[in-house]
């Protein structure tokens, strides 16, 4: 198979690709795998989760909008209109401005959760993937998609009903300002060399996946799964009766044997405009990660990885299709647009036009 080839350096000290040949993968599975995520003001990188998360053959993306100030909904219409994408708001939980403390913020995050695993559930889909905007879940093995990935995994271990994922923390540099030519698999490729931190000191949950339905599961266990497991673990629920089912029915779905995932996620800084930008319209509680300090506590490691670069054409391609923004420019007013705008007559300037 012919591979995503890179030309000579570029911005950043990294290249446009060129997509005149490049590696694809389709998948094979008829199972639904479905995910959702809680977004508010992320004009710019919307149509681009969505087009990655196609490629890797999954069905459907639910957002649940915090009642965004940007632009961010009319960059969803192509996906919205293909029936790849919806949007919600006002879900049983919300709370919006209201969330002004870090346990209210995981509550109304959790309800969400809840209200996308019902949704899938009524539409027959058979797994679903927790991942915020910011996370991109990838196969470690080439030439299979994610979908492929987690039916095989939970078809080799059919008495299982969770599987943990871990993550890979990509640090901002070298951007400052956003990047806009670049997707986000392009342009961060410098994580920190341990997984599931941030840091030396500061270390990040394990996301969840979800088998949604089994022959297996009981009417308990079922609620367990769908009303009451969320993005980390299935303790803690949103609902009073969540503690009791997860007591007498996690063993159900969570046992031995454990077997290292076939997946992992990585988890994507920030430029420092786009972190300025959330910290601008946020109004509720800091510690949600908007401080400056959440900035620098994501701004380590310096260990290259450069796998997701074997999606990018093929994600360039599919937003071609459906959005028409060919070559790539990141939707939105940011500083850096003017000399994309500038450069828009040069093909050189792209690897790929």
């Amino acid at each position: 198979l012919a591979l995503c080839v890179w030309g000579q350096s570029r911005q950043f000290g990294f290249d446009h690709p060129n997509c005149t040949s490049f590696e694809r993968i389709s998948t094979q599975t008829t199972a639904k795998t479905g995910t959702c995520v809680m977004i508010k003001d992320e004009e710019g990188f919307l149509s681009e989760f969505v087009a990655y998360y196609m490629e890797q053959g999954l069905s459907h993306v639910i957002f649940y909008d915090d009642y965004s100030s940007d632009n961010g909904l009319k960059e969803l219409e192509p996906w919205i209109a293909a029936g790849q994408a919806s949007v919600r708001r006002d879900w049983e939980g919300f709370l919006g401005d209201n969330a002004t403390t870090w346990g209210k913020q995981m509550h109304q995050k959790k309800m969400m959760e809840r209200d996308c695993k019902l949704t899938l559930f009524s539409w027959n889909y058979t797994y679903h993937i927790s991942v915020d905007i910011d996370e991109y879940q990838m196969p470690l093995r080439r030439g299979v998609t994610l979908a492929d990935e987690v039916h095989d995994l939970f078809t080799r271990f059919p008495r299982r009903g969770i599987f943990n994922v871990n993550k890979l923390q990509f640090q901002p540099s070298p951007h400052v300002m956003e990047p806009v030519e670049f997707l986000t698999i392009e342009a961060y490729r410098l994580r920190f060399h341990v997984p599931n931190k941030f840091s030396p000191k500061q270390g990040v949950m394990k996301k969840t996946m979800y088998r949604l339905k089994s022959d297996l599961y009981n009417a308990d266990t079922q609620k367990l799964v769908l009303e009451c497991c969320t993005f980390h673990s299935c303790r803690q629920g949103p609902l009073p009766e969540c503690w009791a089912l997860h007591d007498n029915q996690v063993g159900n779905i969570f046992h031995a044997p454990w077997p290292d995932s076939p997946v992992t996620i990585f988890h994507y800084a920030r430029s420092l405009e786009k972190f300025t930008r959330k910290q601008q319209t946020w109004k509720q509680h800091v510690k949600a990660g908007y401080g400056l300090d959440k900035y620098f506590e994501r701004a380590h490691g310096w260990t290259p990885d450069e796998r997701m670069l074997r999606y990018s054409c093929q994600v360039r391609e599919l937003l071609g299709q459906v959005t028409r923004n060919e070559p790539f420019v990141r939707p939105g007013e940011w500083q850096r647009s003017y000399e994309v705008q500038k450069r828009a007559n040069d093909a050189s300037f792209y690897r790929g036009a």
